[in-house]
């Protein structure tokens, strides 16, 4: 993919619209009687400021605007300026989406491991390491954490299942002599988290259903 090529004097445009639409932005509360906040010293750079920068928001980071019909785009930077609040706020509402994107997507990966060490740890023909152990009771205790962080009971659930399933699998082990002596410990670990994170996502669960109750 060919990079995008930086023209200067298209940005200054933009961020010069912007800021004009920041300051008609105090003129229109001005008109129709909307009370400006604070003293005139502090609104008319602040609004400039701020409508400065969402003109370049709005245009390359949230609709990322065809720039080459160029008068279509210095409006739409206008506007931007103009209303520059809501575009911060699509702006904020945008890094939250990714950055929540980015911990599913991290769950899913670690899940994955946690799915390839049970089945070794099942497996007939191969006895897990200690270190293998590890590794993955690791990854599981990984996955239940960020999957709390997206705040997504599905993700929270799918996290909870693969650690239940690795956790099962190492109490297996050892009640059949299996499990390596070094391994208990992580086996406790998990089994405890798990416990803790089941016993949470069930009343997560039954807070959907009512409303009133706090939510994990």
């Amino acid at each position: 993919m060919a990079q995008q090529m930086i023209n200067p004097k298209e940005i200054a445009w933009i961020l010069f619209f912007g800021a004009i639409g920041g300051s008609l932005s105090l003129v229109y509360a001005a008109t129709v009687g909307q009370p400006i906040p604070g003293s005139l010293w502090v609104a008319v750079p602040g609004s400039v400021v701020l409508g400065t920068f969402a003109a370049f928001i709005g245009v390359y980071v949230i609709a990322n605007t065809d720039t080459s019909d160029f008068l279509r785009c210095l409006g739409f930077s206008l506007l931007c300026g103009f209303a520059w609040k809501p575009v911060y706020d699509a702006g904020s509402a945008l890094v939250t989406q990714q950055t929540r994107a980015t911990q599913i997507d991290k769950v899913q990966q670690l899940n994955e491991k946690v799915s390839e060490a049970v089945s070794e740890v099942t497996s007939k023909t191969t006895k897990p390491t200690a270190d293998d152990i590890a590794k993955a009771a690791s990854a599981a205790l990984s996955a239940i954490d960020e999957a709390h962080k997206t705040g997504e009971v599905e993700v929270k659930i799918g996290a909870l299942q693969q650690a239940s399933a690795l956790n099962d699998a190492l109490k297996t082990l050892k009640d059949e002599g299996k499990l390596p002596t070094e391994s208990e410990g992580q086996l406790h670990t998990l089994d405890q988290v798990v416990t803790l994170h089941r016993t949470a996502i069930d009343a997560s669960l039954s807070a959907l259903k009512n409303p009133t109750q706090d939510t994990y």
